[in-house]
């Protein structure tokens, strides 16, 4: 939770310069997957609230559950999202009698097309009496009927492994673009499947992926392989490596904290320049759509949002006065 303030701060910089943005999250917003058992969670509460409230919530974040966000049980994600309003997705969690839990999918514009938003939960690490995740297949078959109809692109928001995932993209066409929620140990770009892209940001919350699409082509994905774009990643891939030495700026001598900061100049002008490669091919009608993903490091140097950095310390000071 201590990045949350330089996350959302980020997200408010990246919402001013484009205007037709989404926030997503894969799954495990509160807790870890690893979590398999009901607990008491009393202590973590007072931090739950900030993520509700100031991220879910004031963000407009479109949340698939994730089976750790449902260790300690059903309940006190209801009195969550009682108290912080926030959008929460599954199609596949439902209770003893079959009902769904969730709403299973959401329907948002995103400039001039209709985008399908939905959520699949890891049935395999769902294991509490009073809650079921089915199997993907039917679930997931239902919902993109029904999304089919309304929408001109989908997203799926996955709980599942990369190879479940890669399943699911060879089984449904129809899904443009899924985002799992942390199998990876390290930022991994998006992997193309079909007509599917599989995305990802590195699982441990040291980063925030961005995905920019141009979506003015004939429906299928068509990255930019021009022999300068394709530098252009590999120096992104090499800064963002490098950039990771840095993360903890507290420990850092002058001289690596200059490197730092040299290095991050470097990554935001290769960004602009992708960005700027990536708006000169918009209106090519006939030719694919065009993305290009980029991993956005949240060190300590970034700005924090200054409400929410107050809340995050004051949540943090009420859950160690309730440990002791």
């Amino acid at each position: 939770m201590g990045g949350l303030s330089k996350k959302i701060a980020l997200i408010q910089t990246l919402r001013a310069k484009e205007e037709n943005t989404l926030v997503l999250e894969g799954g495990n917003c509160f807790l870890s997957p690893s979590i398999r058992v009901k607990q008491d969670i009393s202590t973590r509460l007072p931090g739950f609230n900030v993520i509700a409230e100031d991220y879910l919530h004031e963000q407009a974040v479109l949340y698939g559950i994730g089976a750790g966000d449902l260790a300690p049980g059903i309940e006190y994600l209801g009195k969550l999202s009682a108290a912080h309003p926030f959008t929460a997705l599954s199609a596949n969690i439902v209770d003893n009698t079959g009902r769904l839990l969730f709403a299973p999918a959401v329907v948002t514009q995103f400039g001039k097309l209709k985008i399908g938003i939905l959520a699949i939960t890891d049935h395999a690490l769902i294991i509490h009496e009073d809650i079921e995740a089915l199997p993907w297949e039917q679930p997931l078959r239902r919902e993109l009927d029904r999304l089919n109809e309304q929408v001109d692109f989908i997203i799926l928001l996955s709980n599942y492994a990369y190879k479940e995932n890669v399943r699911i993209a060879e089984q449904f066409k129809n899904i443009r673009i899924i985002l799992q929620s942390g199998y990876q140990a390290a930022n991994l770009a998006p992997q193309q499947i079909n007509n599917t892209l599989i995305c990802q940001t590195e699982k441990q919350g040291k980063y925030l992926g961005v995905l920019k699409l141009s979506l003015e082509g004939n429906g299928f994905w068509e990255k930019k392989r021009t022999a300068e774009y394709k530098e252009m990643e590999r120096e992104t891939t090499r800064i963002t490596k490098a950039l990771s030495r840095y993360t903890d700026t507290r420990q850092l001598t002058e001289q690596e904290q200059f490197k730092q900061e040299k290095l991050q100049a470097m990554l935001e002008e290769l960004e602009n320049k992708k960005g700027l490669s990536l708006g000169d091919t918009a209106g090519t009608t006939g030719k694919g759509d065009l993305y290009i993903s980029r991993f956005m490091p949240l060190h300590d140097s970034l700005p924090e949002n200054e409400a929410v950095a107050r809340r995050v310390k004051e949540a943090l000071e009420k859950r160690q006065a309730l440990l002791q």
